[in-house]
């Protein structure tokens, strides 16, 4: 058995997640965690070209490249690894909500949907 119950040969090989994202002031900081189950070396770039934001009213928010740290997360097998990206730009004032979408690395499209709480 692995963590939680689960099968560890049911594991997915990686697992990313959007842990928190703050939308105060003038910039939105999105902060990333990744976990490696693989048996390889992946790198996920917390860049523009394979992140997009955009919110329901159709603003699109762009990633600070230079500002995101690292630039590219790259976990080793079996481990974890962490990073955050920057827009410097504040969230719309009447945006209930933001869609983060992963273009390709490391794994393949997916998304997320955060709320804004008291927007």
């Amino acid at each position: 058995m692995g963590v939680d119950g689960i099968v560890a040969d049911m594991a997915p090989e990686v697992v990313v997640t959007l842990e928190q994202v703050d939308y105060c002031g003038e910039q939105i900081i999105l902060h990333w965690g990744v976990h490696n189950n693989s048996s390889r070396l992946i790198s996920f770039p917390l860049r523009n070209d394979n992140i997009t934001i955009r919110d329901p009213m159709g603003n699109q928010y762009m990633i600070d490249n230079a500002d995101s740290d690292p630039a590219t997360i790259r976990v080793k097998p079996n481990s974890d690894g962490e990073g955050m990206m920057v827009v410097q730009h504040p969230v719309s004032q009447h945006a209930p909500s933001l869609l983060v979408r992963l273009k390709e690395q490391p794994f393949g499209e997916a998304s997320w949907l955060v709320s804004l709480e008291d927007n």
